[in-house]
C-alpha cells in the first residue's frame, strides 16, 4: 500500500546481495530511487502512436498479451505508383556522400532523389531524442556505503531494469488492470548475424619511423576473430575504405 500523494510515498531500494558460505547474504551495494513520479503511469495502457514521416503511421497495440500487434501503414497514391529507379553505378557509399553533405561525389544519387541516413558522431545512447535508450528499461548504478553520504559512495556496478506504478481498484474482487510490461519482446536469446561496416579512421596512431602507419582491420566477437593484414592501407593516418578490403561474416 502506498499513499495517493507521490510526495508521501517512500523510496525504493534496490540491493545487491552475494551468495556467501553458510547461507550469509550480505548487501554488496545499492541504489535509492528517492522519488516514483517518474514510474508512476495510468492503471490503463494506452496504445503508443509513432510517426516515422507524413507518410506512414505505425501503431504498437497495448494489448495486455502483446500477442495481437497492429500496423497501419498509410501511403499516398504518388508513393504506391512509384517505379523502382535506375540503380546501375548507384551503391552505399552515394547514400553516406549525400548524408554528409559531400553530394559531389554521390554521382545521381541527389538527382534521384534517394534517401539519405543520419549519421551522428558519438554512441546512440548519447542523443538526446533517444533519451539513452530507456524506454522500457533504466540503467541504476549500486553504489557501496552510506546511501545518505554523497561523498562517501562509489559505483561499483549498475543494474538495468525497469517497472511502472499504477493504483489497482478499491474493490479487491474486481478484476487487476493489464500489466504494462507484458508487451515486451521476449528475453530468450536470439540467433542474429553482426555486419560491421568501418567507414573511416581519422587520426591514429604513428607506428612507423616516418609518423605514419600501415593500419588494418581486427574483428573479434566472442571466441571468433577475424584479420584483414594482408588488406592494409600503407603509410596513412587517416584510412578510407571506399574500395572494400574484404567481406566476411561472423556467426554466433
Amino acid at each position: 500500500m502506498l499513499p495517493k500523494e507521490e510526495y508521501f510515498m517512500p523510496p525504493v531500494n534496490l540491493r545487491v546481495r552475494d551468495h556467501r558460505a553458510f547461507g550469509r547474504k550480505p548487501t554488496v551495494g545499492m541504489h535509492v530511487i528517492r522519488s516514483l513520479e517518474k514510474y508512476m503511469v495510468s492503471s490503463t495502457p494506452q496504445p503508443t502512436y509513432i510517426t516515422a514521416s507524413n507518410t506512414d503511421q505505425v501503431l504498437m497495440d497495448g494489448s495486455p498479451n502483446g500477442d495481437n500487434p497492429e500496423t497501419i501503414v498509410d501511403m499516398p497514391d504518388e508513393q504506391k505508383a512509384l517505379q523502382p529507379p535506375d540503380l546501375e553505378d548507384i551503391d552505399w557509399w552515394c547514400k553516406y556522400y549525400t548524408s554528409i553533405g559531400e553530394e559531389d561525389k554521390a554521382m545521381k544519387y541527389v538527382e534521384m532523389g534517394l534517401d539519405s541516413v543520419m549519421i551522428y558522431d558519438g554512441p546512440l545512447e548519447s542523443v538526446p531524442e533517444f533519451d539513452g535508450f530507456t524506454d522500457f528499461c533504466d540503467t541504476f548504478e549500486i553504489f557501496t556505503g552510506d546511501a545518505d553520504d554523497d561523498e562517501g559512495q562509489e559505483v561499483i556496478g549498475e543494474f538495468k531494469g525497469g517497472f511502472k506504478v499504477y493504483e489497482l481498484p478499491e474493490d479487491p474482487n474486481a478484476p487487476l488492470p493489464p500489466k504494462h510490461l507484458d508487451a515486451l519482446p521476449n528475453p530468450d536469446p536470439e540467433e542474429c548475424v553482426v555486419r560491421v561496416y568501418l567507414i573511416q579512421a581519422y587520426d591514429l596512431q604513428p607506428a612507423d619511423p616516418n609518423g605514419l602507419a600501415d593500419p588494418y582491420l581486427e574483428v573479434t566477437l566472442g571466441k571468433k576473430s577475424i584479420s584483414l593484414r594482408d588488406s592494409y592501407k600503407p603509410n596513412t593516418l587517416n584510412p578510407s575504405l571506399e574500395i572494400a578490403s574484404g567481406l566476411f561474416v561472423m556467426e554466433g
